[in-house]
This record gives C-alpha cells, sequence and structure tokens, in this order.
C-alpha cells in the first residue's frame, strides 16, 4: 500500500512555500522525523548485527539472542516513537482541514440574505408564547425568547423560500432561527 505523502499546510490562498515556512502554515518536522527514523533504524541494525557477529566470544549465545532482541524490538520500538510524532503532525492537518470548510470554528455559522434559502416549514399565523409573551414562527416547537415548549400546531404548509435577513444555524438540529432569536426555535438550543 503507497501512502501518501504530507501535504503542505494552507489556508486556502496562494502562497509561496517560503511564507508558508515562515508562517508556520508548513512544517518541516514531519520530513525530519522521517529523516532521523531512517538513520536510528540504520543505527539500531547496526547494533544489532554487532552483537550478533560477537556469537565467537564468551557468551555468544547471549550476545546473539541481545542481537535478534535488538534487531526485532530496537526497531519496533522505535518505529512506534517516531510514528507518534509524525501522527500529531497530521491530527494537526486534519484539524486545519476541518477549520478550513467551516467558516467560523465552534460558533454558530450564519447564512447571508443573498444565498438561496432551503424552505422553512411556515404554518399558519405567527404564535405567542405562553410564558414570555413573545411572537415566534407558526412552526416553531420552542420559544425564541424563553425556550418555552409551544403547543404543536394542527396543519403545516410549506411555501417557497424568500430572502430575508441573515440567519443563525442551530448547531443541534440545524434549523434556520432570526438574527433575534436567543433560543432555537425548534429544539429550545441556547444560540450562540
Amino acid at each position: 500500500m503507497r501512502r501518501r505523502a504530507l501535504a503542505p499546510l494552507t489556508s486556502g490562498h496562494a502562497t509561496s512555500s517560503v511564507e508558508d515556512f515562515l508562517t508556520f502554515r508548513w512544517y518541516i518536522t514531519p520530513s525530519f522525523i522521517m529523516l532521523v527514523y531512517a538513520l536510528g533504524a540504520f543505527s539500531i541494525t547496526g547494533l544489532a548485527a554487532l552483537f550478533i557477529y560477537q556469537a565467537g566470544a564468551p557468551l555468544g549465545g547471549l550476545y546473539v539472542i541481545l542481537g535478534i532482541t535488538t534487531l526485532i524490538f530496537g526497531n519496533l520500538t522505535w518505529r512506534l516513537l517516531c510514528e507518534y510524532f509524525v501522527v500529531q503532525f497530521r491530527i494537526h492537518d486534519a484539524l486545519r482541514s476541518i477549520d478550513s470548510r467551516l467558516d467560523v470554528f465552534g460558533e454558530a455559522r450564519t447564512i447571508p440574505a443573498t444565498r438561496p434559502v432551503t424552505p422553512v416549514i411556515q404554518a399558519g399565523a405567527p404564535r405567542r408564547c405562553p410564558n414570555c409573551g413573545s411572537e415566534n414562527r407558526g412552526a416553531a416547537k420552542f420559544c425564541k425568547s424563553c425556550a418555552q415548549r409551544l403547543e404543536p400546531e394542527k396543519t403545516e404548509t410549506h411555501p417557497t423560500a424568500h430572502p430575508g435577513p441573515i440567519l443563525i444555524i442551530c448547531d443541534q438540529c440545524g434549523i434556520k432561527n432570526e438574527p433575534s432569536n436567543k433560543y432555537c426555535d425548534n429544539c429550545g438550543t441556547k444560540l450562540t
């Protein structure tokens, strides 16, 4: 199985490799670790060969066992140690890739009004919350101001989407909410 080489970390715009290097978007450490691994593996194998070569000396059998053990477990341990550090950089690469796909990491994402909006269920006239009196959309299950559960409507319609103000997407259920909502009107989760 052929392994893919690590690509430099970029922020999505064209930059020079020198700039990437100087701003730490590209790391030399994984390549350096791989070079150190090769040198270390060569040294461990050489040490094991030296032990095995001592087979004719007094306690030669012990040197052979020590050489074979060094050859197998020394190289395995060295490989695991180097892989640990390379994996740390690959995890960082994966997180940067995920972060670059999200607009804002860990915060509610917004949709500008110029983007087409998927249809939102609007049922009947807006409803008032029995707890705080706030006006909520007809299909809302929870109050957008206090998260009080609203009684379900009997009928629902699906009108076409219309451009409007910037909407906040709930991280919990994915429903679009008005910017003034403190809580999601679908699941009651606090909006950030």
